[in-house]
């Protein structure tokens, strides 16, 4: 039995044994089961993910009744229309377009944890940013988790499985 977990931890720490393993495009599918495609790139030594692809890009009349009408806050919202970050903090980014939107900024790879940490993550749906790390379950499945004010128990996991 012993032998069998030094080997399953050797096997774990091979998952991310390259800062750019988590470069590519990712499936994330969302609460509402929405599936968006996130691009993951590099700039310097910290990584970031884009939201380049959703499911469903535009505005239809359940989405509008399902939140409450957000229409009736931001004229930008409109039937058919592309979706916007309207819960953005930031009153001059409400009407930022969701696709290009970057919503994992700046982790960077520590090679210690084979993780990708002091980062963040933004949750567009409530307008919130999180601190955040990524690791690579297997090649191909990447778990993020958003947490708040450092406490690791305090967040959520999301996973994203890669697009080939």
């Amino acid at each position: 039995m012993k032998k069998f977990l030094i080997a399953l931890a050797f096997c774990v720490n091979l998952f991310a044994t390259n800062p750019d393993d988590i470069l590519g495009k990712w499936l994330y599918i969302n609460e509402k089961g929405e599936q968006v495609h996130i691009e993951v790139y590099k700039q310097g030594d910290r990584y970031y993910g884009k939201i380049v692809w959703l499911q469903y890009p535009n505005y239809d009349a359940q989405y509008l009744i399902d939140n409450d009408h957000p229409e009736n806050e931001n004229p930008n919202i409109k039937l058919g229309g592309a979706k916007i970050d309207y819960k953005n903090p930031d009153p001059a980014r409400r009407n930022d377009p969701v696709i290009g939107m970057v919503i994992m900024r700046g982790v960077k790879f520590d090679a210690d944890d084979s993780e990708w940490n002091d980062g963040y993550v933004y949750k567009a749906d409530e307008g919130k940013l999180y601190t955040c790390f990524a690791a690579l379950e297997n090649p191909d499945r990447l778990k993020l988790k958003g947490y708040v004010a450092g406490m690791t128990f305090l967040g959520k996991s999301r996973y994203w499985d890669r697009i080939k």
